[in-house]
């Protein structure tokens, strides 16, 4: 129950309360009355929250999901394989496989650190999962203590 409600109903019963003790009960309809107006709001259903796009990424690692999103102007296709702070900056490592890029997108595939920040209208899907041939070297764009979620091979 809601600490409004309960509230409200402290306040109707303290005034029922008063109300018998200086009519002594005569008007007993009107306090009832008053019990049965009180303001009682119900908590309404709650809709989950939208998960943050950080939320999204740690799923899509944890299950190894494939993270669609907008960056920098272009659709990218990407893998996430580690997320976590970088100097206080929240970053995330992907590989990029399709889409877009300013600088364009070998074939294959290639490495990608993002500010989580700048990531826009971000889904994640099931799908295969794409790695770069060099995935067990060491990565630079989380620092090591600061890992969120990182990929298990």
């Amino acid at each position: 129950m809601s600490m409004l409600i309960l509230l409200d109903i402290w306040i109707a019963l303290y005034q029922l309360e008063n109300y018998h003790r200086r009519y002594r009960g005569t008007n007993v309809r009107f306090a009832l009355w008053r019990l049965s107006v009180i303001r009682v709001v119900f908590p309404q259903k709650v809709k989950p929250a939208m998960a943050s796009v950080a939320d999204l990424i740690a799923e899509a690692i944890q299950k190894k999901l494939i993270v669609r999103a907008i960056y920098q102007n272009y659709e990218r296709i990407m893998c996430p394989h580690v997320i976590g702070y970088k100097k206080g900056v929240l970053n995330a490592l992907f590989f990029q496989f399709g889409g877009g890029s300013k600088s364009g997108l070998p074939v294959g595939g290639m490495w990608r650190c993002v500010h989580v920040s700048e990531l826009s209208d971000v889904s994640v899907e099931a799908g295969e999962w794409h790695t770069g041939p060099d995935h067990s070297r060491p990565q630079t764009c989380v620092d090591l203590h600061q890992i969120i979620a990182e990929v298990e091979f």
